[in-house]
């Protein structure tokens, strides 16, 4: 997050508030292309990945990874694709920027990278596999972090920042596969039992997670809603300090991320109502600890 939070400050002093404003509206819809492409798989893996490990159910497990990323591969890649043929009419009838056509384009790339990063990280949060998740994180952002100046200096503007958010994706994504890929091939050496088919897991996936989903779309495309009107009603210079802002405002994720990723998979290897007592403390504990840290601090960002 630090990185991240660097790298964004040095790429909005090089654009400028204006091109900062553009950057910002172009993400905005491959942003949403990539909440639209989960279907509540990254949740369900994470949920099922550390019940069947905790089960010691390797098998389940396997299947899992290797349905999760198909279909998350598959869907992210017709949903690029869409999104790659229809900037155009985004660009000039949502967000009345005739001029953002190309990056929003070149954002096919960020969100391709993205969803598939998104799985890749929850599968290594069901199987408290945190230093994975934590290398593949580094990555992205110092990538980021380095090309977005590099290419904006080069003189790419607004598209050099989009080729950096999108090639950092991409990067972290493809070697997040290796390490998926590793992952499954020690586990099928120390597995048995018989495959289930790939409509059922994605069945199982996408009726667990879907209440989730939509839930967290209809948060996101509220997220989202604040830029969308800005569109309408103002210029790209205060696009780009409300951008700004967001991006301090996300430095707060710092302190409470830890905490919430490893939630999930801790409460989803308690057997309810055998651990009633464990998980009454842990959710105690899980209030207490987020409140401390979040309170003071976002009294800190207000003040300062």
């Amino acid at each position: 997050f630090i990185i991240v939070a660097i790298g964004s400050v040095i790429a909005a002093r090089l654009l400028g508030p204006g091109d900062y404003g553009l950057f910002t509206l172009a993400m905005i819809i491959p942003s949403m292309f990539c909440h639209l492409s989960d279907l509540g798989i990254s949740t369900a893996l994470i949920r099922f990945t550390a019940k069947f490990k905790h089960e010691s159910e390797k098998r389940k497990v396997v299947n899992l990874i290797k349905t999760g990323i198909g279909f998350k591969a598959i869907l992210s890649l017709i949903l690029a694709i869409t999104l790659f043929l229809l900037s155009e009419t985004f660009a000039k009838e949502i967000l009345k920027r005739p001029d953002i056509t190309l990056p929003i384009r070149l954002g096919s790339l960020f969100f391709w990278g993205k969803a598939i990063l998104t799985t890749i990280y929850s599968i290594f949060i069901g199987l408290d596999l945190a230093d994975k998740q934590g290398l593949l994180m580094n990555i992205q952002a110092i990538t980021d972090a380095v090309s977005r100046p590099v290419l904006i200096f080069m003189g790419l503007g607004v598209v050099g920042s989009i080729l950096g958010v999108g090639l950092s994706n991409i990067l972290a994504a493809g070697i997040g596969l290796l390490l998926i890929l590793l992952l499954v091939s020690s586990l099928n050496h120390h597995s048995h039992g018989e495959n289930f088919n790939f409509p059922q897991q994605v069945r199982v996936l996408v009726t667990y997670g879907m209440p989730i989903y939509i839930s967290t779309l209809i948060l996101s495309i509220m997220n989202e809603f604040g830029l969308f009107v800005l569109a309408f009603f103002t210029s790209n210079i205060e696009v780009g300090y409300y951008g700004i802002v967001k991006n301090f405002s996300t430095l707060m994720a710092l302190l409470h991320y830890p905490i919430s990723t490893s939630l999930f998979p801790a409460f989803s290897k308690l057997n309810m109502p055998k651990d009633r007592g464990t998980f009454i403390k842990m959710f105690n504990f899980a209030v207490i600890y987020t409140s401390i840290l979040i309170i003071p601090s976002s009294l800190a960002l207000s003040v300062l």
